[in-house]
């Protein structure tokens, strides 16, 4: 990581020894904010290896003020009737003008 990625004043760089997989994420600094008594605030995971909208932010931001109880993503499944992952369709922000519902929030954006 760039060592000025560190010395930026609104970023908190979290290291963790235990490996949750892709949820590795996320995990520690939920923890940590449940923790400390601040579950109302506002977490953005992004992948270092990943390209967002110009307007990522912003557009969390403003959903997460519509919608305070939800999880947000740009990549999402709903859970197929059979119950069964392999029937799972993605679903893209990209291809959606409002939010919808979905069972399961997936990588490349979460």
């Amino acid at each position: 990581m760039p060592e000025y990625v560190s010395r930026l004043p609104r970023v908190r760089i979290l290291y963790c020894r235990r490996d949750w997989g892709p949820a590795t994420k996320f995990i520690p600094i939920v923890r940590e904010e449940l923790a400390a008594g601040r579950g109302d605030t506002l977490i953005m995971v992004v992948d270092d290896d990943r390209v967002y909208p110009r307007d990522a932010l912003e557009t969390y931001l403003y959903y997460s003020e519509q919608l305070p109880d939800a999880a947000l993503c740009f990549r999402g499944a709903a859970m197929p009737s059979t119950l069964d992952w392999d029937d799972a369709k993605m679903i893209y922000a990209k291809d959606v003008r409002e939010p919808r519902p979905i069972a399961v929030i997936t990588g490349g954006g979460c």
